[in-house]
């Protein structure tokens, strides 16, 4: 078996490229998997379905808000509609969201996704923001505009922002703009892990975004 790996290119505009590899004899049994303490939030995605799968379901089991990034997958089309069904919160790409839908248009692919057990079903579109349901109707929500220097990890941030932001109890609108300016923060740094912001360089970016909520009992 082999390690998991990836090469990212990045563009002059800042635009990046990943080609992944993943050895298809990894073992995928995910029986042992056994969380002995549960955080305030779960986050998973599609790389490893069986362990996904386990962690949405006793997750959901112990009332705790889960939430899925949901990018393009090599799996079959059950398997991702499985684990789609199992979170509470569901946050794809937009290539992602295609793939799993058939259509191009966000509003009918969101349409396509949404489970009755969903709290929220979304897509991330670059520069073109954040795109949710809410009471039948298709909202958008505009992130920062900034200087772009690197789109590594920038999907990754919105969602671990946003995994956070559950874990705080905000509600989904401010999750939503906590998101969008962590992962625009977040592209005008190179790299992925190293370019993301701490709450201080939050505050200096984006004054007016509420943050007090980040640090309390800190």
């Amino acid at each position: 078996m082999q390690s998991s790996g990836a090469v990212v290119l990045v563009d002059s505009r800042g635009e990046r490229l990943i080609v992944a590899y993943t050895d298809p004899e990894l073992p995928s049994a995910a029986d042992w998997l056994e969380p002995k303490s549960w955080g305030d939030a779960v986050l998973c995605d599609l790389t490893w379905p069986e362990g996904a799968l386990r962690c949405l379901h006793a997750a959901r089991a112990a009332g705790i808000p889960s939430l899925l990034d949901a990018d393009i997958s090599r799996h079959a089309s059950g398997t991702v509609a499985a684990i789609v069904g199992a979170a509470d919160h569901v946050i794809f790409s937009r290539p992602g969201l295609a793939q799993f839908t058939g259509t191009d248009s966000i509003e009918e692919g969101l349409r396509r996704a949404r489970r009755a057990s969903h709290t929220l079903v979304g897509v991330t579109d670059g520069a073109d923001g954040f795109f949710w349901l809410e009471d039948g109707n298709l909202r958008n929500a505009l992130p920062p505009r900034v200087g772009v220097v690197d789109t590594t990890g920038a999907g990754d941030a919105f969602h671990g922002a946003f995994a956070l932001a559950l874990a705080k109890g905000r509600p989904v609108v401010d999750a939503i703009a906590f998101s969008n300016t962590v992962a625009a923060l977040k592209c005008t740094r190179p790299d992925g892990r190293a370019g993301l912001p701490d709450p201080a360089e939050l505050r200096n970016f984006a004054p007016g975004l509420d943050l007090d909520w980040l640090v309390a009992g800190a």
